[in-house]
Order: structure tokens, then C-alpha cells, then sequence
């Protein structure tokens, strides 16, 4: 299960009230007090929620083992710095709490952030990737049981959610043999297919919906498609995704006449057949895992 870290409490948490506060002058809990809802198309049942609560933490575990998934790919955004601390702490509650559980846990890693976080130059992105996969190596994989592995090579597995950064790939293999000296130690790393026409993380992409999917057919085109490329291009481990129905917030939180390409993704739920289609897709071509 894909698992945003990024929920807090605060009064003007980002997430939970994006800038609807332009609007109506009201933050987190007083808009869910009054009207219930949150910065969303859906509302939790829960009502708003802090990412690092562990009882929180503790529930969406639960919920996610009873419907049958094995585990949490937290989107992580780095080791500090760029307004992104509360980001860290929450993931590595999850994770510890993941761990604990014996369930499986992974990331996939944001590597945009590095710009965020100040680092300009070539050399500067370097040493900040380099900085957060030391700390991934040190407080997570070595410390915390149950990191997602290739069952074939016992290497585990991560994403990268773009590249969107450094794109080099040579960057990210010399960063990865430094950190991770012994090969069976050093994870297969898969980019975002539907960002990037082409491969550039260092052991091909993983699915992800977005642009240009709004039916059921184009769903499973988009599946085929995926999956062509994937069996083409060689890209290991074979990771698909599955979604119920994807629609963002982002026109309807955001203030501004200007918005970005990608905003207004609505890909219905068709009564089933969008998850239908995505798991159809991912039994027949051989995937080897499904990110939710």
C-alpha cells in the first residue's frame, strides 16, 4: 500500500487544508467541525489524522492486513531540511510500527526534495543523495525487520517517485555501489513509469496512474502498455499498481489562475472495474508485485 507520511495536526497542516483558508478564512479542525471534510473529494472516517500517531499508525495497519496487503511503500522525502521534518518523524514511526507488526515495508523516494532543500549544484545533489541513503542503510534496513525483497536475489526493493531530479542514472548506480558495497545488499530501484518516457533509474520503473486514463478501457490500455515495456526493456522486479478510482484535490484546494498541467486527474471507479482492470492486468502479465 502506498502510504503518504505528510498529515499533521497543526492548525494549517499543508494536506489536510491545502489553501481552501483563502478562501473561507478557516483552518483544519474548524472546517471539520463545522462542514466535516478536509481538503479532499473524500473524508477519512477517522476524521483528520497526525501521520506520526502511533495508534493511527496502529489502525491503518490493521484495516490494511485485513483486506490481505502484505505491507506499506511509505513515499519518504529525505533526511531533513526544505520545512520537511514533521515528513521524517511520521515516517519513521511507520516504518518501526510496520516493522513490529511483522508486516513488510518499503520506500519510495522523493527525490525532489533535494532541490527543495537547497542543494543547486550538481555536486551538492550528490552528497544530499548520498546523505539520505547512509540514513535509509542505517535507521532502517539494518535496524528494522521486514524491508521488501526481491525473492530471487534477496536484494531489497525501492522505488523513486520520478526520477525528477537528478537524472542521471549513472549517479544514482555510483551512489548506490557507495552505500551499499556488497550487491546483495544494495537495492533494485525503480522509477515512475507514467512521469518518465524513459528509464532512468537504474532497474527500469514501476506503474503509477495519472494523465490521460478516464475509463475503464483506457485503464487497462495503459496497463498493456506498461507491461509491454516492462517485459520489453527488462525492468526488475515487474512492480504494477492497482487503484480503486484517482481523483485529486489540487484545482479545488489551490488559490490562483494558473494551474499545473497534471492537476485535475478523475479516473472514476466504474463499480469496480478500474480495480478490476488493474489486477486483471497485474495476474495475467506476470507481476511480480502490486503497489496500491
Amino acid at each position: 500500500m502506498h502510504y503518504m507520511p505528510w498529515f499533521t495536526l497543526k492548525p494549517r497542516d499543508g494536506h489536510w487544508t491545502m489553501q481552501l483558508d483563502q478562501k473561507d478564512g478557516m483552518y483544519l479542525m474548524d472546517r471539520y467541525r463545522s462542514a466535516g471534510r478536509v481538503a479532499s473529494h473524500f473524508t477519512p472516517l477517522i476524521g483528520p489524522y497526525d501521520s506520526s500517531d502511533g495508534k493511527t499508525i496502529s489502525l491503518h495497519l490493521e484495516l490494511m492486513r485485513l483486506a490481505g496487503v502484505k505491507g506499506v511503500i511509505v513515499d519518504w522525502y529525505g533526511i531533513g531540511g526544505g520545512g520537511l521534518s514533521d515528513e521524517l518523524v511520521a515516517s519513521d514511526a511507520v516504518i518501526a510500527e510496520t516493522s513490529s507488526s511483522g508486516m513488510l515495508w518499503s520506500l519510495c523516494y522523493e527525490d525532489r526534495t533535494i532541490g527543495w532543500r537547497g542543494a543547486a549544484s550538481a555536486s551538492a545533489q550528490a552528497a544530499m543523495l548520498e546523505a539520505d541513503w547512509v540514513y535509509i542503510r542505517d535507521r532502517y534496513i539494518r535496524r528494522r525487520a521486514g524491508v521488501l525483497r526481491d525473492p530471487s536475489t534477496g536484494r531489497p526493493i525501492f522505488l523513486v517517485f520520478g526520477p525528477t531530479t537528478v537524472m542521471d542514472t549513472a549517479i544514482w548506480t555510483s551512489t548506490l555501489a557507495r552505500v551499499f558495497p556488497q550487491e546483495g545488499e544494495r537495492p533494485l530501484l525503480l522509477g515512475t513509469d507514467r512521469a518518465s518516457a524513459n528509464v532512468v533509474a537504474p532497474d527500469g520503473n514501476f506503474m503509477w496512474p495519472g494523465w490521460g486514463i478516464g475509463t475503464r478501457e483506457s485503464v487497462a490500455h495503459a496497463n498493456e502498455v506498461f507491461y509491454d515495456r516492462a517485459s520489453q526493456q527488462g525492468f526488475e522486479p515487474v512492480v504494477g499498481v492497482a487503484f480503486p478510482r484517482f481523483k485529486d484535490y489540487y484545482r479545488q484546494g489551490y488559490v490562483g489562475s494558473s494551474p499545473e498541467h497534471w492537476w485535475g486527474i478523475d479516473v472514476p471507479a466504474a463499480s469496480g472495474a478500474t480495480l478490476d482492470a488493474c489486477m486483471s492486468a497485474a495476474r495475467s502479465r506476470g507481476a511480480a508485485l502490486v503497489q496500491v
